[in-house]
C-alpha cells in the first residue's frame, strides 16, 4: 500500500506510525491537529491508527481516481500537482520546530458522504525540518464504498496556483489566480500571458499576471497579494535559465531599493520567491517581481508629465515586445521601444536631440550640449550602478530613455527596467567579462571629454553615496544568507532542482560576494583618482563599442 511513508526528494522511508490515541490527544494539546468547524467540509481529521485505516479499506475498494482534489489549509487554498496527487500549503519559515495550529478542510463539492484523516501524524517532525526536508504526509479519503490516498507538503514560500482553460501564449488569457502564504490568501479572476525574449523559448518560462474584474474583463484592479502588497499585477521569472544562484535579480532591486524612494519615478521594484503551479503542474521555484506601470511612474513626477514626456526602453530589435520601435542610427542590432507616447501617438521625434547629441564629434560641443539636455545626475548614478553591479545588459537593452518636456525645455533621464544579467553573469558568447568597465558610451565620452573636471568629480560623490548606501561586501552577504535562507529551508530550491533536472538542490550565492569584493577592489581607486583630478590613464573607456564591452580594467 505504501502507507505511513516521508518523501525526502523522491527517497522514500518508512515512518514510525503512533498507534495509541494518547499521541493524536498530545498532537492536539500542542495545536498540531485539525479542527471541525470550518466553513469548508469536510475536514481533515486527527491520525487515526493504523488498524482503524486498515479495517476502512478493507471494507472499501480502492477509487481509480483521487476522491479529493481540493483542499485549504487554515481557510487558504493549497496548491495541487495533480500528476503526483501531491498537495502544497504554505506555512512561512519562522515556525521553528513547533508547528503552526493547522486545519485542513475539502470543498463544499467534496463534502457529500467523504470522510478524510491523517494517515501520518506530522507532530512526529519538528516544523521547520519538515519544510526543510519537504517531507510528505499521507492523507486518506473514503466514501462508504471507497478510498484514496493523497499526499501533502508544507512548505516556507509563498504559493502561485494559476488555471487557465486556454493554451498560454503571449498574448492574454482568461485565468483563475490564487496566491497563498501562510494565512494570507488571494483569490482572484485574472489573466496569464507568457514574457521574456530569447528566454520565453526555454522549457521553464517567464509569466505575466494581471488581476481583473472578470475573466473576460480589461479593467485592472488592485489586490493585496501575499508577500508583495497591493499591486494590479505581478511578474514570475523563472531564474535559473540563465541564473543558477537564483538570487541576482533579488539581490539587485534590493541594494537599488537603497538609493531610491518608492515614491520617486522608476524606483526600486518589490520581489518576492514563490513556487508556481500551472494547470495542476508544478513549474518550480519563481520570482515574484513588481511591474513597472510606465504611465504611473511618469505621473510620479507631476502630472502634467503625462502629456508632455515620452519614455523608450533601448532593446535588440529582434527581442522587442511588439511596441512601435525605432533602430538606432548607431547600432542596426539595437533600437528604442516606445513605452510611453506623448499625448498618446507613436513619435520617436523627441529623441532627435538625444541622437543628435551622440553624433557630435567635437568634444567640447558635445560636453556643451550635454549639460543642457542630459539629467547628468541620473546618467550618472546609473553609470555607477551599472559598473558596480555588473549590469552589462543595460545599455544596448533594457534601459529606459526618458524625455521630459518642462516649457519647451528638454531633458533625458536614464532609467532600469530589467536587472537579471549581472553580478558577474559571463555570456561567453558576445565576449562579456566581468572584469570589464560596463560600457555606457554616454557617460563614457562625458567622463572622458570632461577637462574641467565637474563631471568627473559629481561622478566620484555619486560612487561614494552608492557605496556608503547600497554596495559593500556585508551588506550583500547579509542578503546572499537571506536568500539561500528562503530557498534552501522553504525546500523550494532542491524541489526546483528535482523539477527541472538541474544540479542547483542547495542556494548559497557565495559567487556574488566574491564578485561584490572583486568590483570594489577594482573600481574603488580609479574613480577616486579620476574624480579628484588626478592623473590617470582612461583608455578603459575608450572602447565602448558593443562587440567588445570595454577594456578590462586590470589591463596594463
Amino acid at each position: 500500500y505504501n502507507r505511513g511513508k516521508r518523501t525526502h526528494f523522491g527517497e522514500y522511508t518508512v515512518k514510525r506510525f503512533k498507534l495509541f490515541l494518547a499521541m493524536a490527544a498530545l498532537a492536539c494539546a500542542i495545536g498540531l491537529t485539525v479542527k471541525y468547524g470550518s466553513t469548508y467540509r469536510p475536514v481533515v481529521e486527527p491520525v487515526r491508527e493504523i488498524e482503524e485505516i486498515w479495517a476502512l479499506e478493507d471494507a472499501r475498494e480502492e477509487s481509480e481516481k483521487p476522491l479529493v482534489t481540493r483542499l485549504f489549509c487554515n481557510g487558504v487554498p493549497m496548491a495541487y500537482d495533480a500528476e503526483n496527487n501531491v498537495f502544497y500549503g504554505s506555512l512561512g519559515l519562522e515556525n521553528g520546530a513547533q508547528w503552526p495550529e493547522i486545519k485542513l478542510t475539502a470543498s463544499e463539492e467534496a463534502a457529500k458522504g467523504l470522510s478524510l484523516c491523517f494517515a501520518d501524524d506530522y507532530g512526529f517532525d519538528d516544523c521547520d525540518a519538515a519544510i526543510r526536508e519537504g517531507y510528505s504526509y499521507q492523507i486518506f479519503a473514503y466514501t462508504d464504498t471507497a478510498y484514496s490516498y493523497a499526499e501533502v507538503v508544507f512548505t516556507g514560500l509563498p504559493l502561485v496556483n494559476v488555471t487557465a482553460d486556454q493554451t498560454i501564449e503571449r498574448e492574454d488569457v482568461p485565468a483563475q489566480i490564487e496566491i497563498a502564504l501562510a494565512a494570507e490568501g488571494l483569490q482572484t479572476n485574472g489573466r496569464i500571458h507568457k514574457r521574456g525574449g530569447a528566454s520565453i523559448l526555454n522549457d521553464k518560462v517567464g509569466y505575466k499576471l494581471e488581476f481583473t474584474r472578470t475573466t473576460d474583463g480589461k479593467k485592472k484592479i488592485y489586490r493585496d497579494i501575499p508577500g508583495m502588497g497591493t499591486d494590479s499585477q505581478v511578474i514570475l521569472l523563472p531564474m535559473n535559465a540563465l541564473d543558477t544562484t537564483m538570487m541576482r535579480d533579488r539581490l539587485s532591486w534590493a541594494l537599488y531599493a537603497r538609493l531610491t524612494r518608492r515614491d520617486e519615478p522608476f524606483s526600486a521594484r518589490k520581489t518576492q520567491y514563490c513556487e508556481l503551479f500551472l494547470n495542476g503542474e508544478y513549474r518550480g521555484v519563481y520570482l515574484m517581481l513588481e511591474p513597472f506601470s510606465v504611465r504611473q511612474e511618469v505621473a510620479k513626477a507631476g502630472e502634467e508629465r503625462l502629456t508632455t514626456d515620452s519614455v523608450y526602453r533601448t532593446a535588440v530589435i529582434s527581442l522587442s515586445h511588439g511596441r512601435p520601435c525605432m533602430e538606432d542610427p548607431y547600432s542596426a542590432a539595437t533600437g528604442f521601444e516606445l513605452y510611453y507616447p506623448m499625448d498618446g501617438e507613436p513619435d520617436f521625434s523627441p529623441l532627435a536631440d538625444y541622437f543628435a547629441l551622440l553624433g557630435e564629434t567635437d568634444d567640447a560641443a558635445f560636453m556643451r550640449r550635454a549639460v543642457q539636455i542630459i539629467d547628468l545626475d541620473s546618467a550618472l548614478r546609473y553609470d555607477v550602478v551599472l559598473q558596480l553591479f555588473g549590469l552589462t545588459d543595460n545599455v544596448i537593452n533594457n534601459m529606459y530613455t526618458w524625455e521630459q518636456n518642462s516649457r519647451g525645455h528638454t531633458r533625458y533621464r536614464f532609467d532600469f527596467w530589467d536587472l537579471d544579467v549581472s553580478w558577474g553573469l559571463k555570456r561567453d558568447e558576445i565576449g562579456e567579462m566581468h572584469e570589464n568597465w560596463v560600457f555606457f558610451p554616454l557617460v563614457d565620452r562625458l567622463l572622458r571629454a570632461d577637462e574641467e573636471g565637474g563631471v568627473r568629480k559629481r561622478y566620484g560623490e555619486i560612487y561614494r553615496e552608492v557605496r556608503e548606501k547600497a554596495f559593500d561586501t556585508e551588506t550583500v552577504e547579509a542578503l546572499v544568507g537571506q536568500y539561500a535562507h528562503e530557498l534552501n529551508d522553504s525546500g523550494a530550491m532542491a524541489r526546483n532542482a528535482e523539477r527541472w533536472e538541474t544540479e542547483n538542490y542547495a542556494a548559497d550565492g557565495y559567487e556574488l560576494v566574491a564578485f561584490a569584493a572583486e568590483r570594489i577592489a577594482l573600481l574603488d581607486e580609479p574613480v577616486r583618482a579620476m574624480s579628484a583630478g588626478e592623473e590617470i590613464d582612461l583608455r578603459f573607456l575608450e572602447r565602448t563599442n558593443y562587440d567588445d564591452k570595454g577594456t578590462p580594467l586590470s589591463e596594463e
